[in-house]
């Protein structure tokens, strides 16, 4: 199902707010239906454009930034399908490789360069910055 138009999304805080003023009204069971589904709909969105944005990061060699947009999709996509839960998972495992690599690699580095580790904390922290403003 293709994202929310601005119209629907308009609709929904339309609902959302008649249902806040006329809780009891007639109508309410119509626009509970209606707002639930647009909800449902809107997670899946975000959930969807936080994987998209965590497989970007992960081509982009920023594995920080891919965790942060996995645990986005997972606040936001509660109700996801199996599929799309195993797409996350998979998303997971392939950030945490990233990320053990890179851990290894700045080991490695102050193993032989000497610099201090703090230098390469330092140096992670402004990775882990770069990669969130992906």
């Amino acid at each position: 199902m293709p994202d929310l138009t601005t119209r629907e999304r308009q609709a929904l805080r339309a609902y959302e707010e008649f249902l806040a003023r006329y809780p009891d009204a007639p109508e309410a069971p119509e626009v509970t239906e209606r707002t639930a589904s647009y909800r449902a709909r809107l997670a899946r969105d975000r959930h969807e454009d936080a994987l998209a944005f965590a497989e970007r990061a992960l081509r982009a060699g920023a594995p920080f930034a891919a965790i942060a947009h996995l645990e986005r999709a997972e606040r936001v996509g509660p109700g996801v399908s199996a599929g799309e839960r195993e797409r996350e998972q998979a998303l997971a495992r392939q950030a945490r490789s990233a990320l053990g690599r890179y851990d290894s690699a700045l080991r490695a580095t102050h193993a032989t360069d000497g610099t201090s580790l703090d230098a390469n904390a330092r140096a992670a922290e402004a990775f882990l910055a770069r990669g969130l403003l992906l």
